[in-house]
């Protein structure tokens, strides 16, 4: 299963706690079974396992958009077009392309999981 799929079913609090409670070793965590292994394999929709480092990925996401814009997601992609404004203006401004990247991928992130709030 995927990360935001098994978020939108699981509660990102259950996801939470998947992460906070694997052991170092371990790469996925088998939903029937209720336990952590080290297979590397990438999930699918359809699989019965979820990948760590991919739930870690949608948190951090979530976490990030939480904290800078209070889970707004009109106010991140409004920080975007400033930013990509910004980014016109002053090409030389350091990072700033880099920052873009980063809010656009949580961004995308936390729409695959709770939609834009456009619908």
């Amino acid at each position: 299963m995927q990360a935001n799929h098994f978020i939108q079913k699981h509660t990102l609090e259950r996801a939470k706690n998947i992460v906070e409670n694997a052991p170092n070793w371990a790469d996925v965590y088998l939903l029937p079974m209720d336990e952590y292994t080290f297979i590397a394999i990438h999930p699918t929709e359809t699989d019965d396992f979820i990948s760590i480092s991919e739930l870690k990925l949608f948190i951090e996401s979530v976490d990030y958009l939480n904290e800078w814009y209070s889970g707004k997601i009109d106010d991140a992609y409004d920080h975007v077009e400033r930013m990509h404004g910004m980014l016109k203006l002053k090409p030389q401004f350091p990072n700033l392309y880099d920052r873009i990247q980063l809010v656009e991928g949580h961004i995308a992130n936390y729409v695959s999981i709770f939609g834009d709030g456009h619908e």
